[in-house]
């Protein structure tokens, strides 16, 4: 099972929006749907609703009066709403949600991404590097073992929406013979990862290229928990926030690191995933869904 927070890093949210909508994302966020918004007697608006959310989406138009804004949530489904009928005190409620949910894609499209770097680092040999590994160690503890990971995004297609984006790596052994659940959280490095030099103390060669942070620079990060991570098979990870909000700019890169969240609930507790120096087939993979509206 994977249990999924959402949190963001990167760009500037547009005009005060509260749902932090991103402007300069490498693709728009599926979440993203522009509505009517606007001031009402009683009330503040609410921005675009929200239509791919799992429980529904946010209506069309913004919350109204506590009373008339609470319908603005939909239940079910996840299009955007017809207008709502008027709240308490004559303000104008939120809309409900339709019941068809995401909308049907006309132009799907899936891309397969090869890993092109990773490494793994160690805070018990702050200054060894790893990069040459056919494994990817992570472990949470006093001993603390950290994945890093790097991939090459393309050029997103004109009018392209972003549905899905999933890491996916091969578990290939598991220290904790009970299999007890684990926390990973995935964040976004805020460094180019040097495969052949990154350590815990560095990110590249030399005092110059040191961590601010031992252990990695990175950002808010997308949390997952494996239920009973059985060695043998690929884990997937959802990690569609991160590359919808990749900035543009920054570079066509995008580096990730790999933690347990907390202690590792036994000793030893290794998670051993394969790297792209073994078995080719188990390398690690990004695959992208999106669609041409």
């Amino acid at each position: 099972m994977l249990r999924i927070r959402r949190s963001l890093l990167g760009c500037v949210p547009l005009l005060g929006v509260a749902w932090a909508v991103r402007a300069c994302a490498v693709f728009p966020d599926q979440a993203v749907l522009t509505g009517a918004g606007g001031v009402n007697a009683g009330g503040v608006s609410s921005a675009a609703g929200q239509g791919s959310l799992p429980e529904g989406g946010v209506g069309e138009a913004g919350v109204g009066s506590v009373e008339g804004g609470a319908a603005g949530l939909a239940n079910a489904g996840g299009s955007l709403g017809r207008a709502g009928e008027p709240g308490a005190g004559g303000v104008e409620a939120g809309g409900e949600g339709g019941a068809g949910g995401v909308a049907e894609c006309a132009a799907p499209h899936e891309v397969v991404l090869p890993v092109v770097a990773d490494t793994w680092i160690d805070a018990a040999k702050p200054s060894t590097s790893q990069g040459a590994d056919a494994s990817l160690i992570v472990f949470g503890g006093t001993e603390e073992r950290r994945a890093l990971l790097t991939f090459t995004l393309p050029t997103p297609p004109a009018a392209a929406v972003l549905r899905s984006a999933t890491l996916r790596l091969y578990l290939a052994g598991n220290a904790d013979a009970s299999l007890a659940e684990r926390r990973l959280v995935v964040h976004p490095l805020a460094r180019e990862l040097d495969e052949g030099r990154t350590t815990w103390n560095n990110y590249a060669n030399g005092s110059g290229s040191q961590w601010t942070t031992p252990g990695g620079d990175f950002g808010p990060g997308e949390e997952s928990t494996l239920s009973a991570p059985q060695p043998g098979g690929f884990v997937a990870f959802d990690v569609t926030a991160l590359v919808g909000d990749a900035p543009v700019a920054a570079s066509s890169s995008l580096g990730w690191l790999i933690r347990e969240q907390g202690q590792a609930p036994n000793a030893p507790a290794e998670l051993v995933f394969a790297s792209r120096e073994g078995n080719a087939a188990q390398a690690p993979s990004l695959t992208l869904g999106y669609c041409r509206p």
